[in-house]
């Protein structure tokens, strides 16, 4: 049944996947269905949430990408759309000479039942009368849409466009950039003055105070301004949009990033446990004294959070990023899983998660090749998990982020697949199904392990082992190369066939099949190996000599991730 078709009660039903019974059980206690907490914010005061119970949430997941489905963002709207953050939102008022910050109060608890119903009974949904009650009593909470439920944002979108119109279009006219990120509204201008309709600067007082035509605007659409959280801000001071500094270029506020180092440095001075306690006791953070674990394990992720935060921002390459990064990894061992855990959760399309920063490269320059160069699979479509410097997975973590995804209590809202490689016995036979090529963990969590190509005579491999020799051993334009374990002697390290070249670890050569080497091969202090990144970001970039590799035994994984998608 598809949304815009739905015409009565039973057509619901069959479109939300439940009976009229379960329907009207759920309309009759929709109240009770809701777990109802608050949470502290930055100003000391309290923001409520109402969040639906797992029965209700799986139905407003339904309606929320039904409505998804109709939703063509204008360029304003930063929150709640794909590609679009507060990075694009402050993006858009850099060097600016004025920035004008407004916020709208109780944003959420302003879109009554009646105005989501109007909505739902309006293009492009067209809906009647019946059917549009029922949806708007199924995504509001006591007559008004709660901060929770996953269909909010969404609704409060569509109710904006009116909104988001008139203001635009006035900005435009008046030399001026709008944006809104949910409730928070930003106007800036790169003129020197800035326009009386939005009202003016009261000196005494050091005040914006907004003009009447002005208020009339969110009067007319029945938004209320937060007076409190007026901020006028020149370009000879720190100027902020959506908590980013926009002044010459986006950045994060030098204070975020002192208290992190001064959190790590606590860490490193004085132990997890001091740190934490007086961590807590600073942010006005109450927790149970008696659960000391979880206590760590919850202070240790708020700190790669912020970490996280950092590398969104300024970028994965950064400097500053990677070596908070380093430093996080060295207490927190497991940073790399909370980093990914909240990626995913991110995400609006399926994720493949490797088990490290060139398996993923590989991947993607094989998928390019099927779809450019054979026209297979151009409407699968799913997001890789791009990991860049040292952050890696590894198979081991990969396999524990399997089992704790599946496991989880949060519903994963697309699929997330993870792909190890084959040489490590113990985990192949872990995360692969006698029945599949595939392993299904719940939670929408699979996992599978890439193929044994008909022309390798072992089952031990590693993506590289993908390719045939004769294009994976070719020396760069630096005479380096990736190198295999049997090309040397497994006593003295010497290479085989060329004795002046030498096998710093000569060990390695000992394994029972060709294992990739891709460091420590000298020729008197020349290094000779390339390393296993630079190889993938060759292959991935299409430099010679790797710009014409077969891709034929990647084929098995994507037909494979082709099907886990297509799962219902």
């Amino acid at each position: 049944m598809e949304f815009l078709s739905i015409k009565n009660k039973d057509n619901l039903c069959e479109f939300l996947e439940i009976s009229s019974q379960e329907l009207d059980y759920i309309l009759l206690n929709i109240n009770r269905l809701y777990y109802t907490f608050k949470i502290s914010k930055k100003n000391g005061t309290f923001r409520e949430i109402n969040s639906p119970n797992l029965n209700l949430i799986k139905i407003q997941y339904k309606i929320k990408e039904a409505l998804m489905e109709s939703f063509k963002p204008k360029k304003c709207v930063h929150a709640y759309v794909k590609k679009r953050d507060i990075k694009s939102n402050a993006r858009m008022h850099v060097r600016s000479q004025i920035v004008l910050n407004l916020d709208l109060k109780d944003f959420f608890r302003t879109i009554t039942y009646n105005r989501v119903t109007g909505l739902l009974k309006a293009y492009p949904f067209c809906l009647n009368e019946e059917v549009s009650q029922i949806l708007a009593r199924l995504v509001c909470f006591q007559s008004r849409l709660p901060q929770g439920a996953p269909t909010s944002p969404i609704i409060s979108n569509f109710i904006c466009r009116n909104f988001d119109k008139s203001l635009t279009e006035i900005c435009r006219e008046l030399k001026c950039y709008y944006s809104r990120y949910a409730d928070d509204i930003t106007i800036s201008t790169r003129v020197k003055t800035f326009p009386t309709f939005f009202g003016s600067y009261d000196e005494i007082n050091r005040k914006f105070i907004l003009s009447d035509k002005f208020k009339k605007i969110f009067k007319n659409n029945v938004f209320f301004i937060n007076d409190d959280k007026i901020r006028y801000q020149t370009n000879k001071e720190r100027q902020v949009v959506t908590g980013l500094i926009v002044n010459k270029k986006l950045n994060i506020n030098r204070l975020y990033l002192k208290k992190i180092r001064a959190t790590l440095h606590s860490i490193e001075e004085f132990g997890i446990e001091k740190a934490m306690y007086h961590h807590f006791e600073k942010q006005g953070i109450k927790i149970e004294l008696g659960n000391f674990q979880k206590n760590i394990n919850y202070f240790l992720k708020r700190i790669v959070g912020k970490i996280s935060f950092i590398g969104f921002i300024k970028g994965k390459d950064n400097e500053t990023y990677v070596k908070l990064v380093n430093r996080i990894k060295k207490i927190f061992p497991e940073a790399n899983l909370s980093i990914i855990y909240k990626e995913v959760a991110q995400s609006n399309l399926p994720v493949i998660i490797t088990e490290g920063k060139t398996d993923w490269k590989h991947l993607k320059a094989a998928f390019n090749h099927f779809r450019s160069a054979q026209h297979k699979f151009v409407d699968l479509k799913f997001k890789f998990h791009e990991y860049e410097n040292d952050i890696e997975m590894g198979a081991d973590n990969l396999h524990t982020f399997c089992k704790h995804q599946g496991q989880g209590v949060l519903q994963n809202r697309n699929k997330i697949i993870c792909i190890f490689d084959r040489d490590i016995q113990r985990i192949t036979t872990s995360v692969t199904s006698s029945k599949e090529r595939f392993k299904y963990w719940g939670n929408n969590v699979y996992s599978l392990v890439i193929p044994s190509p008909d022309f390798r005579e072992f089952n031990e491999v590693s993506i590289e082992h993908l390719y045939k020799d004769d294009q994976l051993l070719v020396p760069d334009s630096k005479s380096r190369r990736i190198y295999l374990s049997t090309e040397f002697d497994p006593i003295s390290g010497e290479h085989i066939k060329q004795k002046d070249i030498l096998l710093k670890k000569a060990s390695i050569a000992k394994s029972p099949f060709p294992k990739i080497i891709s460091e420590g091969v000298f020729k008197e202090s020349e290094s000779l190996a390339l390393s296993k990144n630079e190889l993938a970001e060759y292959i991935l970039n299409e430099r010679p000599p790797f710009n014409k590799m077969s891709f034929e035994a990647f084929l098995t994984i994507f037909t494979t991730i082709e099907k886990i998608i297509n799962i219902a």
